[in-house]
């Protein structure tokens, strides 16, 4: 009976992740001239009215941004980096209406300083209508032509799984096998 409530709760618990999920912010990087440009595309995002998206550039590795575009019900802000010293850039997203539409361009240019393809960006979600501002979600970028290694909690739930199984298969047949006798 033990062994019932220990499966039940592994699997709840692989599932919450699933129930509660994070907004994805998936991109493309293309070559704009000598500079490149951001495409993100979103799948479960939904911004009620002052929520605002915030992916960020590091200083590192980002010069100038530029040309920023989103739908109409957001509010597009583009904050330099390096400006003040060290701190990221911004391709900020500020929801004017609840619900915008998730559909449609989402773009910012960019010069990169790294070396070789400009990499995934960390990005948060907050809610402007709290004082102090809460942050409601964080996340990177996924570029979605590159296979994502499987998460280390997936890993551990699945070895567990195939580890108590056979337990549980054998203890029955065990208690089978005594109640028989």
């Amino acid at each position: 009976m033990r062994i019932h409530i220990i499966l039940f709760l592994l699997l709840a618990g692989s599932l919450q992740g699933l129930l509660n999920a994070t907004p994805v912010v998936d991109y493309q990087v293309t070559s704009v001239g000598s500079n490149f440009q951001y495409n993100y595309s979103f799948s479960g995002l939904s911004l009620l009215n002052n929520q605002e998206l915030d992916i960020f550039f590091n200083a590192a590795l980002y010069g100038q941004i530029s040309n920023g575009v989103a739908p109409v019900g957001y509010n597009l802000e583009l904050f330099q980096p390096n400006v003040p010293a060290g701190s990221s850039g911004e391709y900020s997203l500020l929801a004017t209406t609840n619900n915008p539409t998730t559909v449609g361009t989402f773009s910012v240019q960019f010069t990169y300083l790294g070396g070789g393809v400009p990499p995934s960006q960390l990005w948060q979600i907050y809610n402007d209508n709290t004082v102090p501002l809460s942050l409601l979600a964080t996340g990177q970028t996924v570029d979605p032509n590159v296979i994502p290694e499987p998460s280390s909690l997936w890993l551990c739930g699945a070895g567990m799984m195939m580890c108590v199984v056979p337990a549980v298969r054998r203890r029955a047949v065990q208690k089978t096998s005594s109640q028989a006798a």
